[in-house]
């Protein structure tokens, strides 16, 4: 099962960047301009969408590409970043978490395939399982609307919380 995901990664991630590639032009003169439309620049949060880059190296050099991987920290500064063309792609984010931006910040990012995004899930200091938390111990959540939702919703899916409906 592990060697199918990681396949159907690698074909998603190969679609992406492909997809994101510049086609240089045939009149350009400035080869130094050439050169960077050859560069697919691609922002990402951490392991493992860096590690899907990284895989898909190879297939994108065949191409005559050069994949250029971007750690970042936040993922509002990459979808900025993106928006004022400083990254060719971003890998972090659902597409619910990009509309929000779009709405928020005028933006005009769109999708081009639904992405792996394994950074979703319960993690504690010395826990192994979600039923060690104990009564009245403090949860952290993210405070962006796109995954506050989708945390409060996975507490509520595992009896820790009970949510209103509105």
């Amino acid at each position: 099962m592990k060697k199918v995901l990681s396949l159907i990664c690698l074909v998603m991630a190969s679609v992406f960047l492909l997809a994101c590639a510049k086609k240089e032009s045939s009149q350009s003169k400035d080869t130094t301009k050439a050169k960077e439309d050859r560069v697919i620049t691609v922002a990402t949060y951490t392991k493992p969408s860096s590690t899907f880059l990284e895989l898909v190296e190879d297939n994108v050099k065949e191409k005559g590409y050069t994949l250029k991987i971007e750690t970042v920290s936040d993922y509002i500064q990459a979808n900025i970043a993106l928006e004022n063309k400083e990254h060719d792609a971003n890998l972090l984010q659902h597409e619910f978490f990009m509309d929000i931006f779009n709405k928020e910040n005028k933006g005009h990012l769109v999708s081009i395939t639904p992405i792996y995004h394994s950074l979703a899930g319960f993690y504690g200091k010395g826990l192994k399982s979600i039923d060690d938390l104990k009564d009245g111990s403090r949860v952290a959540i993210p405070s962006d609307p796109s995954n506050m939702t989708r945390a409060l919703l996975l507490l509520q899916e595992k009896n820790l919380i009970k949510l209103k409906k509105t």
